[in-house]
């Protein structure tokens, strides 16, 4: 389990990833809301591509988390 906390809500979660794929599932308590986002861009390979879709993952999570 993990605790995600950017400053704006805290969310607890859970993350896992292979070659090729990855994962997350939150819970944001003060919202009542779970979130769950998948990708099968590789997570053990660093790349533009790799880099630029957890930008966007972490852009997801700020808009929802606000």
């Amino acid at each position: 389990m993990i605790y995600f906390d950017p400053g704006v809500l805290p969310a607890y979660g859970h993350g896992g990833g292979g070659i090729g794929a990855g994962c997350g599932s939150l819970y944001i308590p003060s919202q009542k809301v779970y979130v769950f986002m998948a990708t099968n861009i590789g997570c053990f390979i660093d790349s533009k591509l790799s880099t630029k879709t957890g930008e966007m993952r972490d852009a997801i999570l700020m808009t929802l988390l606000q």
